[in-house]
């Protein structure tokens, strides 16, 4: 799990790294990490966060 601090929503937040789907950039600066729903039903959900989608993406690919 990774922990994600500077997060839109101002609560940290961890991620499992074999749950992302995709990161993307997004609106204002932010980077978009989507995920599969925990519900099974196929649907994604993410979180934005205030890091570049590359330093995202070094902190996943080291887990």
């Amino acid at each position: 799990m990774i922990q994600f601090t500077e997060v839109s929503s101002g609560e940290p937040v961890w991620v499992n790294p074999q749950m992302v789907a995709y990161v993307k950039s997004g609106i204002g600066g932010h980077t978009v990490i989507c995920f599969a729903a925990s519900d099974g039903g196929g649907d994604l959900s993410g979180i934005f966060v205030r890091e570049a989608p590359e330093d995202v993406c070094k902190k996943l690919e080291k887990e």
